[in-house]
């Protein structure tokens, strides 16, 4: 195989990630800034039942931004690996981002790329994916894996979920705070004044 280089858009690249990931058999180690393709995560937990050893280090920012306060992730695909045994999930503790979109096959194959493991990352958006089993690049994945997946300050899922709660509706009446409105476009001229107040305040 060596080198192979694949892009997104118009094609998608999720049927190759499926078969990539099914292909483990001993190991499999993923990197990842985001992953929620419905399609990888069957993929990844058709490869836990076998059993092989899965562990998955996720970017902490993300993962907050996926979860909405939910450590179980009951919303989303990325839930269905929880609490199984043949899966181990660490976070990065740094708001500074883990962006990596990569994965390590038995040691020996290595995907990376600009592609995340969404949907939109391997169908719409014009991303690559990249597939090496050129030993020097496996080792050096494998390497920096390790070092991350050892940090002393890594978070489990529900740490990093539960150390920034999903905000309480605006004055508790259920509505969406001015800044949340004013985010999603065109405010009313009331908004407007009132989240402009806001900032003025914060930083004066």
């Amino acid at each position: 195989m060596s080198h192979q280089v694949h892009y997104s858009n118009p094609q998608s690249v999720i049927p190759l990630d499926v078969q990539t990931i099914q292909s483990a058999t001993v190991s499999l180690d993923i990197a990842a800034y985001a992953f929620v393709a419905p399609e990888l995560v069957a993929a990844v937990l058709n490869r836990a039942a076998v059993p092989i050893p899965i562990r998955l280090y996720l970017d902490r920012t993300e993962l907050e931004s996926e979860a909405r306060g939910d450590a179980m992730l009951a919303h989303s695909p990325l839930g269905q690996l929880l609490n199984n045994p043949a899966i181990t999930i660490k976070v990065k503790q740094s708001s500074i981002l883990m962006h990596l979109k990569s994965y390590l096959v038995d040691g020996k194959l290595l995907r990376d790329g600009s592609a995340n493991f969404s949907d939109p990352g391997e169908e719409q958006q014009d991303n690559s994916l990249t597939l090496d089993d050129d030993l020097a690049t496996c080792e050096a994945f494998q390497s920096k894996f390790n070092a991350m997946w050892q940090r002393t300050d890594n978070l489990t899922v529900a740490q990093a979920v539960l150390s920034h709660p999903k905000p309480l509706p605006y004055r508790a009446t259920g509505s969406t705070s001015p800044m949340d409105t004013f985010r999603r476009g065109n405010p009313s001229p009331g908004i407007h004044r009132r989240v402009l107040g806001a900032l003025g305040r914060a930083f004066s």
